[in-house]
């Protein structure tokens, strides 16, 4: 079944219209798929400026071949492919520059297929799975939902060094995480101006779990808080 979704899928979906203008990062975030099966992967990617279409393709001995894609967030994109990577392989990303397709960035996926564990499978990466925070309750509130411990005026990036160890994310997974649970706590739902004093909610282990690499991360930080007001 997995197989034939994957053939429609390729059919319905060839090039996918998430891309940005210019990308600033792309990554290999986690395999799928077991060795010598149609390969399923997903990628970390960051970019900026305008939306266009991305067309991405497995190179692997030494033939090309269309991938599809769907986005899972703004920062991850799930590839699949109906043949198996072997030996030397590379993931290709495409951007349409309004004429024709121009290779922007290639993913070596090599090593990762030698170390790869069909156990694991599916799996979501251990570093991203945690327990949220023990929610803060009193007996006559059995119900409160849980909230982050904040100082007065604390900034965004000292409650997120104090939660990443315990989340086991980095501090921009921890920052992001936080700003997409509580958008209505920054002003203007800016990243950059997180409000005096204002609570904050735990973010969730599924939002914590979509976490990527720290340099992705990092990189999605730095393009919100440039974003104008």
């Amino acid at each position: 079944m997995r197989v034939l979704y994957l053939l429609l899928l390729i059919q319905i979906n060839i090039f996918i219209n998430i891309a940005y203008a210019k990308l600033n990062y792309v990554s290999l975030n986690t395999i799928e798929s077991e060795l010598r099966e149609p390969l399923f992967l997903k990628l970390n990617i960051v970019g900026s400026g305008n939306n266009l279409p991305l067309r991405f393709t497995l190179v692997s001995q030494k033939n090309e071949t269309e991938m599809a894609a769907h986005r899972l967030n703004a920062f991850m994109v799930r590839l699949a492919s109906i043949r198996p990577a072997i030996g030397e392989s590379f993931i290709q990303v495409y951007e349409f520059d309004g004429q024709a397709w121009q290779k922007v960035q290639q993913v070596d996926i090599s090593n990762k297929l030698e170390s790869f564990d069909p156990s694991l499978a599916n799996r979501p990466a251990q570093k991203n799975i945690t327990s949220p925070v023990a929610p803060q309750v009193t007996s006559k509130e059995p119900d409160t939902e849980c909230q982050l411990t904040r100082e007065s005026k604390e900034t965004l990036w000292s409650i997120a060094s104090r939660y990443k160890d315990n989340w086991r994310v980095d501090v921009f997974s921890a920052m992001l995480a936080i700003f997409q649970t509580n958008k209505n706590k920054f002003s203007h739902q800016h990243i950059g101006y997180l409000i005096d004093n204002a609570s904050l909610a735990c973010p969730s282990r599924k939002t914590i779990a979509m976490m990527g690499e720290k340099e992705a991360m990092k990189a999605e930080f730095f393009r919100l808080n440039k974003l104008p007001i």
